[in-house]
């Protein structure tokens, strides 16, 4: 429902989770591995809360433990009610920070490109002295990209040399085997004897 924080719409950015707090999980047992949610599982609902009142004690599910199973189930739809909100909102806040950072990144590129033109349209090294470590910072970058961009083109001419060296090997010979001179001796003799 718009405009209710309990109860928000995916585009919204007010959220009132606090009805989670008391069920709110921040660490997992991990000494064993977490069973999910199965295909099936809505029949299996249904078929346990219809046979409850009727043959629940005889398949020995207790009044407590189906209290306990559908107040789990209600844990889980609250979750399922929030967590789209959530994804989304986290997805846009990851994205507006990158985003950010990427424009002050770029101010900061252009400060001390600035402060170098300056420095040398006035030849007065005491400006890169002031701001030594705001042009390292951006140098780093810059080598970082120089550093990868030289990797990625060493890998690359790796790859087209071993690719050449493939095409160009010479493709296998067939090779004839030479009887030995005994055997054709005797295979002459054989023919020679059989036209007398």
């Amino acid at each position: 429902m718009a405009g209710d924080p309990k109860n928000p719409e995916v585009w919204e950015l007010s959220v009132d989770a606090s009805e989670l707090k008391p069920f709110l999980v921040e660490r997992t047992d991990t000494r064993q591995g977490l069973l999910i949610e199965r295909d099936g599982f809505a029949v299996v609902d249904g078929e346990i809360r219809s046979n409850q009142p009727v043959y629940g004690d005889q398949a020995g599910i207790t009044a407590g433990d189906f209290t306990k199973y559908t107040t789990t189930c209600d844990h889980i739809a609250a979750c399922d009610r929030f967590l789209p909100v959530l994804q989304r909102m986290l997805n846009n806040v990851v994205r507006t920070r990158a985003d950010a950072v990427d424009k002050r990144e770029r101010l900061i590129n252009s400060f001390a490109k600035s402060c170098d033109e300056r420095a040398k349209v006035h030849e007065d090294d005491s400006l890169r002295v002031q701001y030594t470590n705001m042009r390292a910072y951006r140098s780093v970058t810059a080598l970082k990209s120089a550093k990868t961009r030289r990797r990625n083109e060493a890998e690359e001419a790796a790859a087209e040399a071993e690719e050449h060296e493939t095409t160009q090997s010479p493709a296998p010979t067939a090779t004839t085997t030479t009887a030995p001179a005994a055997v054709t001796a005797a295979n002459g003799s054989a023919t020679n004897g059989a036209t007398h």
